[in-house]
């Protein structure tokens, strides 16, 4: 009679344990079982870029939890040098630029192409005996150049050399200089030319004669040898150079 009151009493004892114990691996009731697995994703290693100009000078190194840095090196494009066009591309081969292709611009017409010309030549020769004359080739700032003669009577009188005018630049508004790097008389002696000495140093170009003379009597000729070179300012080429004889004689 007593029996089932007994299993009544253990089977409530149980299920009230049963309701009372935490669930394992709550605060409290852990071990070593208990531990979640921890792991990292695989590292990759870092490269240096595969563009254009780039080269890997050393990869990177694992260095037992990480890897280290590549050593990387970039090449820029070349560029064509001034006063030149780029008329091909470089390509990169892999280790450097290859195919750039540069032009020379068109040079502008030079400024000092004479139109008319400049003779290397003039002679002034009277036939008369102590005539006396002169002749001058001028030099201008304003572009031009011409040939002037005087004193030797008209008849008989011989010329040479043309044309007898013309320019030395198609751009007279800009500024020019000069050097006379010859300065000699090949007939006759120093007096009867003008000028007998050179000038080295660049100088701004004005207004420049270049003189030979015969004064009669003993002195029957006069002849100068010049040579002169005229740029424009700021500017190394081009040189446009003269060289100039101016004779004068009588009696000739």
């Amino acid at each position: 009679m007593f029996k089932p009151l007994a299993t009544s009493l253990v089977l409530g004892l149980a299920a009230i344990a049963t309701e009372a114990a935490p669930a394992r691996c709550s605060p409290g009731y852990q071990d070593a079982s208990c531990v979640g697995y921890m792991a990292n994703p695989p590292q990759v290693p870092p490269t240096c870029s595969s563009g254009p100009g780039w080269q890997t000078l050393s990869p990177a190194v694992w260095q037992g939890s990480h890897y280290s840095s590549p050593s990387c090196s970039y090449t820029p494009p070349p560029t064509c040098p001034g006063g030149t066009t780029q008329t091909g591309n470089p390509t990169w081969n892999g280790s450097s630029w290859v195919g750039l292709v540069c032009t020379p611009a068109s040079a502008p017409p030079s400024p000092l192409a004479t139109s008319a010309g400049v003779p290397s030549s003039f002679g002034y020769f009277s036939p008369r005996i102590g005539a006396a004359g002169t002749q001058t080739f001028q030099l201008r700032s304003d572009g031009t150049w011409s040939i002037s003669r005087s004193g030797f009577p008209a008849t008989g009188l011989r010329t040479t050399g043309t044309p007898s005018s013309g320019t030395w630049t198609s751009d007279a508004s800009q500024v020019y200089e000069y050097t006379v790097t010859r300065a000699q008389y090949g007939v006759g002696n120093p007096g009867t030319i003008s000028p007998t000495t050179t000038t080295l140093a660049w100088t701004t170009l004005n207004n420049l004669s270049f003189t030979a003379m015969t004064p009669g009597g003993g002195t029957p000729e006069g002849e100068g040898l010049w040579t002169i070179n005229i740029r424009q300012r700021g500017t190394t080429s081009p040189v446009l150079t003269i060289d100039l004889d101016v004779d004068t004689a009588n009696g000739d």
